[in-house]
């Protein structure tokens, strides 16, 4: 295929790059609109939660995301609150862990665990969904988390109630400049390339001709 068949193809791949673009931005901006996915809902659970490291008894009441203080690599964080007395359609709680390894207990059993095999291991920086089982509404709710690494052990970040939908929702919302960002530098490196496509494909024409 000559570059002057592919710099037509390149253009409308960034047409194309550009269109998905506006459509995942404007899904993005209209959660909660006319969208049928954003029916879904979910809820941060912010305040009420009782902290305190599993070596003391001194508990405190905060509002989350926040950092604990005193913590050091190894030190178990401990978070108890009660979940909403209402329902969601497909029930998930949603948290992320910096660098934490994490257990879920819902009235006392265990719903959820990560633990690295290798406990000298960072266990990096993710999100967690975890199913909630039927009854769960109005439930105590109990979060272990721990860090190998000082800097992180005391983190906690967002945690929500709701559907894995809403929640991924979320995080787009969230990443949403980034992502258009990325999507952007993108675009222009085609530009670029279709650009210098161009001009490279005049400056061997001549020599054709001869």
């Amino acid at each position: 295929m000559s570059k002057s068949q592919i710099t037509p193809l390149v253009s409308i791949l960034i047409a194309i790059v550009e269109i998905i673009v506006t459509v995942i931005v404007f899904l993005i901006s209209s959660s909660g609109s006319t969208v049928p996915i954003t029916q879904d809902e979910a809820i941060s659970l912010s305040d009420g939660w009782t902290c305190f490291w599993e070596d003391t008894d001194e508990a405190t009441i905060l509002s989350i995301p926040t950092k604990l203080e005193g913590g050091y690599a190894g030190r178990i964080l401990h978070l108890s609150n009660h979940l909403p007395d209402r329902s969601f359609r497909n029930p998930s709680l949603m948290l992320r862990t910096s660098e934490q390894r994490v257990a879920v207990l819902l009235n006392d059993n265990l719903i959820y665990e990560f633990q690295p095999k290798d406990p000298g291991r960072a266990p990096g920086s993710m999100y967690h969904f975890i199913n909630l089982p039927a009854g769960y509404e109005g439930g105590r709710l109990d979060i272990f988390l721990s860090s190998p690494l000082n800097q992180f052990s005391g983190i906690i970040n967002e945690i929500r109630i709701g559907s894995i939908t809403s929640h991924i929702l979320f995080i787009l919302k969230q990443g949403s400049v980034s992502l258009v960002l990325a999507v952007v530098a993108i675009v222009l490196g085609f530009i670029m390339l279709s650009f210098f496509g161009s001009t490279s494909n005049v400056g061997v024409e001549p020599s054709k001709m001869k």
